[in-house]
């Protein structure tokens, strides 16, 4: 996931656990109607969608203990935009582990694990059987090497000698930054496709499901995971997300302020960015098993796995310059995650939660 991150060590500078609300925070309080120093209560901002939020963000802000957020911008070199932080998420490993026990590896030789990331399915697949060859595909070459870096055996440089350490009985890996949508193998070369948290970025579903059913043999398995798709939101929980929402603006509504109060103007915005992946056209799982059956599949699993995610977690993620620039479109990467990062801890301490369950989404096919 994502193009723009670039990795670096984290910190958490601006966090003040002074209040039992809303930390080092003057001014406001989420639970209630009382105005902020920009005139908008949070009731209001509430009552907004998350591009409506996004858009109030420049009409005045709050301050965090004694100071503000641009004395605090050198320490923005210290934010990991990567994925490689989330990835390292115990409640993500644990998703994604529980993903991988369930895959009959019996005859299972050749695998290709597509969007593959910072390469965490195929560790996962080589820790279960190490002569495993396996190709790792995706679009950042940033993730690419940190999966070259971490993958816990031999790393190859290119197919053909995957393909010969393959044929010789040996397991390796070989990682490639380029396009699920046009897949370097062979015509059913392939035993087994994997993709974790990501099948919801192809820009063409029906054209990926027929790329990745010409790679696989007759019998192969597909198999995936999303928490992006209808049924991700467990009932109750969406109040704490729209809250991190909130939050996050409110961060980037203190930005400005600084900014304007030594005249300079608000954050730039390039506007018309946006990614497939974050919007609402969400499949469900049934969505999902009319789209493998007319690729050329049979579903053999579809189940909804309740993984928990904490402050932290959610910091994590919100981290990650893919979704950050998203989320908080047409902003700075650096500014939009560290944002979203230090809204979660606050999110959750509004809710008065600790944790909140989310679903993933679990689908194993086999190509006729």
């Amino acid at each position: 996931m994502g193009s723009t991150a670039r990795r670096q060590t984290r910190k958490n500078p601006w966090i003040d656990e002074s209040g039992p609300h809303t930390p080092g925070i003057r001014g406001v309080h989420a639970k209630t109607d009382q105005p902020c120093r920009s005139g908008v209560t949070s009731g209001a901002l509430l009552q907004c969608g998350t591009s409506d939020m996004v858009r109030a963000i420049g009409l005045g802000a709050m301050r965090f203990g004694e100071k503000t957020v641009l004395e605090q911008l050198d320490i923005m070199n210290d934010i990991d935009t990567t994925y490689e932080p989330y990835s390292q998420d115990p409640g993500y490993i644990a998703a994604n582990a529980s993903l991988i026990s369930s895959v009959d590896l019996t005859d299972v030789a050749r695998v290709a694990d597509l969007a593959c990331g910072t390469g965490l399915l195929s560790g996962l697949l080589f820790g279960r059987k190490d002569s495993l060859t396996i190709g790792g595909i995706d679009l950042d070459p940033v993730q690419i090497g940190i999966a070259q870096r971490t993958f816990p055996g031999p790393v190859v440089g290119d197919l053909a000698t995957l393909r010969a350490e393959g044929k010789a009985g040996r397991g390796a890996a070989w990682f490639k930054a380029g396009s699920a949508m046009e897949l370097p193998f062979h015509d059913a070369e392939v035993d087994l496709v994997v993709i974790g948290n990501a099948i919801h970025l192809m820009p063409d579903r029906t054209a990926f499901l027929n790329e990745v059913a010409r790679v696989l043999r007759p019998g192969g398995q597909f198999v995936f995971n999303s928490v992006f798709y209808v049924g991700t939101f467990v009932p109750g929980t969406e109040p704490l997300f729209t809250e991190w929402m909130k939050q996050a603006v409110l961060v980037l509504a203190e930005i400005n302020a600084d900014r304007a109060a030594r005249g300079e103007g608000p954050v730039p915005r390039v506007r018309g960015r946006g990614d497939r992946a974050f919007r609402k056209d969400w499949l469900s799982g049934a969505g999902w098993g009319e789209a493998l059956q007319a690729a050329g599949f049979s579903v053999a699993l579809t189940a909804d796995r309740p993984v928990p995610i904490s402050a932290e977690g959610l910091a994590l993620v919100g981290a990650y310059g893919g979704l950050a620039e998203v989320l908080m479109s047409g902003y700075p990467v650096d500014i939009a995650s560290e944002c979203l990062m230090q809204a979660a801890p606050r999110a959750f301490d509004l809710q008065g939660m600790t944790e909140v369950p989310r679903n993933w989404l679990e689908m194993k096919a086999i190509r006729t």
